[in-house]
């Protein structure tokens, strides 16, 4: 009923940048793992797909929710709905060029 797609940076010109294209490398294996288990946690802003019939059924965001994508996942599979991983399906992102701008991101 919903895809995850595969995350990339695309930028890795600073160390912080590089650390973070690495970091995303690595948990998108874990996606992997994670699908073939029927168990994705997150569907991520930058690389999800829905089904129409995900939000006629569940409804849409909780723009209330500051963690929104975590709690649509949620509802989807507390619903018995199949999250998949979409390895092949790349999207590229920009990751923080400093340390702020990390903090920043994972602190929303």
């Amino acid at each position: 009923m919903a895809a995850v797609g595969n995350v990339k940076i695309g930028n890795t010109n600073s160390l912080i940048e590089i650390v973070q294209y690495l970091e995303f490398l690595f948990s998108f294996y874990f996606k992997k793992c994670d699908s073939i288990m029927n168990s994705i946690y997150i569907i991520g802003g930058a690389a999800g797909a829905f089904r129409k019939e995900v939000f006629e059924k569940l409804g849409g965001y909780d723009v209330k929710n500051i963690t929104e994508d975590i709690e649509l996942s949620f509802r989807i599979q507390h619903a018995g709905m199949k999250i998949v991983y979409a390895e092949d399906a790349i999207v590229y992102t920009e990751g923080a060029t400093d340390f702020k701008g990390l903090i920043k991101q994972r602190l929303r």
